[in-house]
């Protein structure tokens, strides 16, 4: 029986760099998922002031000095079009979200093939395994367990997300 051993420093750095391209690419995940919803806040409010389902005179704006004053209905295409605005710099960063995590995802599965090939050879040689055997053992696997879409929630990345936004700047 071969005598196993810890990973050698490059399967570990290996794993870890996945790990760390795992965790950046979820963060734009839920970077993507927020400024969805802000566009669709954005738009639902556009509905409401285009409709008159929000009286515009409930509304203040900043006016200045910490000051605000109360709107009124001559104000509404200045507020529909600062809305509109909003909208269109919101569906940019979107883009450009989107843009970072399709790039982000060619680079994890790429890491992803990598450190698959390095534990492909981990099991042969120091386990003896036939490449035979270990596509036996994957197929079995892929067949019995079934992966749903996961997205983490924001609050178990909040440090990753932070680090994806500087990195962005």
């Amino acid at each position: 029986m071969a005598e196993v051993e810890a990973f050698d420093p490059t399967v570990v750095q290996a794993l870890e760099l996945m790990r760390e391209q795992n965790n950046l690419y979820g963060s734009l995940r839920v970077q993507e998922e927020q400024s969805k919803q802000q566009i669709m806040g954005i738009k639902k409010c556009i509905h409401e002031i285009k409709h008159d389902e929000i009286a515009i005179e409930q509304l203040s704006s900043p006016w200045g000095m910490g000051q605000t004053m109360r709107l009124t209905k001559k104000d509404k295409p200045k507020l529909i079009q600062v809305y509109l605005k909003q909208l269109e710099v919101e569906e940019n960063k979107l883009k450009s979200l989107t843009g970072q995590r399709m790039h982000r995802a060619d680079e994890v599965g790429e890491q992803r093939l990598k450190v698959l090939r390095l534990i492909w050879t981990v099991m042969k040689l120091q386990h003896k395994f036939t490449d035979t055997e270990l596509y036996e053992h994957v197929k079995e696997y892929s067949t019995t367990v079934t992966q749903k879409p996961y997205m983490r929630p924001e609050s178990d990345i909040k440090e990753t997300i932070l680090k994806a936004g500087e990195a962005s700047v």
